[in-house]
Order: C-alpha cells, then sequence, then structure tokens
C-alpha cells in the first residue's frame, strides 16, 4: 500500500511541484516502510486534496508580466 501511495504522489508531482521535496523524501523509504511513514504520506495526501482548488489562472486578452528571481551564489565570487 505504501509503494502504490508515493508512486501515486509520484505522478501527482507533474501537476504539483510544491510537494516535490517530501514526496522524494518518502520514496527513500519505499523499500522498508514504516508506520509513520505511511502517516506521513497520508499528510501529504490530505494536504494534496485540500489544495485542489489553489492556482494561478490567467484570462484571455490581459496582459500579465511574469518576474522570476533567483539570487545564488554557489562559488561566492563577487566580480562576475
Amino acid at each position: 500500500m505504501y509503494w502504490q501511495l508515493v508512486c501515486s504522489l509520484i505522478y501527482l508531482t507533474l501537476i504539483r511541484p510544491n510537494i516535490l521535496y517530501t514526496v522524494g523524501v518518502m520514496s527513500f523509504y519505499i523499500q522498508n516502510p514504516k508506520k509513520s511513514y505511511l502517516e506521513a504520506v497520508q499528510k501529504i495526501l490530505r494536504y494534496a486534496e485540500s489544495t485542489i482548488g489553489y492556482g494561478i489562472s490567467y484570462k484571455e486578452g490581459t496582459y500579465r508580466k511574469l518576474v522570476d528571481y533567483c539570487d545564488v551564489d554557489y562559488t561566492g565570487e563577487h566580480d562576475t
């Protein structure tokens, strides 16, 4: 049952990327699941169900500017 739920959640991450990290953590324990892991997966499913109506909608004919910022400094070099 745990394996089936995690596989379903992996499929769900295609349209719900906000649960990707937690599903990845739960898939790490797929070979040796415990009851607490099953309870965590059930919480993820309840979260996904309760937020099903959330999202962003765009109306045709309206201009919207989508801006994305990223502040990553992997090397610590400030000149480039």
